[in-house]
């Protein structure tokens, strides 16, 4: 489990409630940062991890907020999201994408094709996975379920959900990550919305793959990694 999502949780316990919750202040999250860094060497560096854990839970939050902008709009097409979205550094769009910008670490693209996704990806070599966007939004009152799921091992994953927002309509939400198995190798982190307004299920999340004879592919993680074991 990341850090900055065990401080977060740590946070819920210290008040009471029961996770998913409302997201962490600083003051809370930092106390609890500190406690848990309380017999490092050096004051210093405790303060300065502290602060970086805060620097991503800050991005978390941000993401989750994003999230619930573009999806609350939906349907939407490519050209309307950048407008939508003033949190977002938008830049010239490359690469085919329809719009490209940035969201503090995380690179954002909003892809053209249909159906019109928003995209935030972070990646980095031999460093852990500091995001965890199902977990940010759902401390907004998301609920989520997974309908399919590519697994190799637990390091990689490729996870298509169902996130249905407090009062709102539901969603697709596709989670890639790959954790850094050594410190030279990348670890990447990829959060996919459907800005189309249609839910994904089982049936269409698995008819891709299906359709080209993949089998990595399963209903859940765990019967995906199956068979590899």
């Amino acid at each position: 489990m990341r850090v900055v999502l065990m401080i977060s949780l740590l946070v819920v316990a210290a008040c009471g409630g029961a996770a998913p919750s409302a997201p962490p202040t600083e003051a809370q999250f930092l106390a609890e940062c500190r406690k848990i860094y309380a017999d490092a060497d050096d004051a210093q560096s405790a303060e300065a991890i502290c602060a970086e854990q805060w620097g991503f839970e800050q991005t978390n939050q941000d993401l989750a907020n994003t999230a619930l902008i573009a999806v609350g709009a939906a349907p939407l097409e490519a050209q309307s999201v950048a407008a939508l979205l003033p949190g977002v550094t938008w830049r010239a769009p490359e690469g085919g994408a329809a719009a490209n910008g940035a969201l503090g670490p995380l690179d954002v693209r909003v892809e053209a094709s249909q159906p019109t996704s928003l995209v935030f990806s972070w990646g980095a070599v031999g460093t852990p996975i500091p995001y965890d966007a199902k977990y940010a939004l759902e401390s907004r009152g998301v609920r989520f379920e997974s309908v399919a799921c590519q697994a190799f091992g637990a390091s990689e994953s490729t996870e298509v959900f169902v996130a249905t927002p407090r009062g709102g309509a539901p969603f697709g939400v596709t989670i890639y990550r790959r954790e850094a198995p050594t410190a030279s190798a990348h670890a990447f982190y990829t959060v996919t919305l459907d800005l189309s307004g249609a839910a994904p299920t089982t049936e269409s999340a698995l008819a891709p793959a299906r359709a080209q004879g993949d089998t990595s592919w399963a209903e859940s993680c765990d019967a995906s990694n199956a068979q590899y074991q």
